[in-house]
């Protein structure tokens, strides 16, 4: 048999990373094989609650890594999703077997409390982040007592690149000096998602943050919880990279936001939008809430602006209609004009329509038309997923 480099091996277990089965094929070949496909098969641990109630998936992979133990160094991306906080000790003897994590998506189903989960599994997870190689923390739909959330990203503070609060609920210390400031000195990416899920001010130092992912208004979603301004004591003001997630439908709510002040962003060089077009259904709605948009976007400083990525989201089950295909994204042109002339330093513009199915091709050709003449002076990129 003639030898394939290391080099070609990788290359062509790269690009089999997302089939298992293909891997496992491909670990039989050779025994130069082995070990670069085990790293890739073993490379993220996924497990979902409502899947698999029994925890099986935890006791099979303990069993593996019992009779493989080396295999544990490649498991180097967990993701966790629960339905509650009791059956838990197969995946808590499972994640202290991990020794090499460099990421975590630790998710409730159901708001639970972090209080009630097993205070073994609790030291598992504080152990993982602890580690070295621990770079990405996201957390979803967790409730926090005050300064539970600070003493675990206390563990990680040394080597944690990105973090994400997701919907979780993190209530600030009664008394001020109970609060406690947690320096993330190596934090480069912050994704909050939810008002609620915001640091108290001052609590949590960010000096070297280069991204800031957020939802824009909160206000309908959670109407007791004030809308944060886009600067904090927690956020430097020179970030150079925002990214915004937007509801369509609340743009007029976004629009009326005080706490929204876009002028606090004057060092903004790449601007990151989500825009979420679901049940904007009837043209008059569609009309109003796609100018509220055009109007908010005018209002973000363009002086030193280079790139704009949009990720327009149609989720799936309203649709969208052939109304709003064909008006309404010439609408949506029609508002973001303006926008992408205001900057004279903008070099690439993308765009991208997800979950539109068959009719994403016809949008990207409607914008694709609309928007030539910026080929002149920029790049632009159009992407139908």
């Amino acid at each position: 048999m003639i030898a394939i480099p290391l080099d070609i091996v990788d290359l062509i277990l790269q690009y089999l990373a997302e089939d298992i089965e293909a891997l496992r094929e491909c670990s039989l070949v050779h025994k130069f094989w082995v070990q670069p496909a085990q790293r890739l098969i073993f490379n993220k641990f996924t497990f979902h609650a409502h899947h698999d109630p029994d925890y099986s998936k935890c006791a099979q992979q303990a069993v593996i890594l019992s009779s493989s133990p080396h295999l544990a160094i490649y498991i180097q991306h967990v993701e966790v999703h629960l339905g509650g906080t009791q059956g838990c000790d197969p995946l808590t003897g499972l994640l202290q077997r991990f020794i090499n994590t460099r990421s975590l998506l630790f998710n409730s189903y159901i708001h639970a409390r972090w209080t009630n989960l097993p205070t073994e599994l609790r030291n598992s997870i504080g152990k993982m982040v602890a580690l070295p190689t621990f770079a990405c923390l996201n957390l979803w739909h967790w409730v926090f007592e005050p300064r539970q959330l600070d003493d675990l990203l206390m563990l990680c503070s040394r080597a944690l690149r990105s973090l994400g609060l997701w919907s979780v609920i993190y209530p600030p210390c009664d008394r001020q000096e109970e609060a406690r400031v947690v320096e993330l000195c190596q934090l480069k990416e912050l994704q909050i998602h939810g008002h609620a899920s915001f640091p108290s001010c001052g609590t949590l130092k960010t000096p070297n943050l280069e991204v800031l992912e957020r939802r824009l208004h909160d206000g309908r979603c959670h109407p007791s919880v004030p809308c944060r301004a886009l600067l904090t004591p927690d956020i430097p003001s020179k970030t150079p990279t925002w990214g915004f997630y937007i509801y369509l439908c609340n743009c007029l709510d976004n629009e009326g936001c005080r706490a929204i002040n876009f002028e606090d962003l004057v060092n903004l060089c790449h601007l990151r939008l989500t825009i979420n077009c679901r049940l904007v259904e009837t043209r008059l709605h569609r009309t109003t809430c796609i100018s509220a948009l055009g109007r908010i976007l005018l209002g973000i400083p363009a002086t030193h602006l280079k790139t704009v990525s949009i990720n327009f989201i149609c989720e799936p089950p309203y649709g969208i209609s052939t109304t709003w295909c064909k008006e309404g994204w010439d609408e949506m042109a029609t508002s973001l004009e303006p926008f992408f002339n205001a900057s004279k330093v903008l070099d690439r513009v993308s765009l991208t329509i997800e979950d539109a199915h068959e009719e994403s091709s016809t949008i990207m050709d409607l914008m694709g038309k609309r928007f030539e003449y910026l080929k002149q002076r920029l790049e632009l990129k159009l992407n139908a997923l």
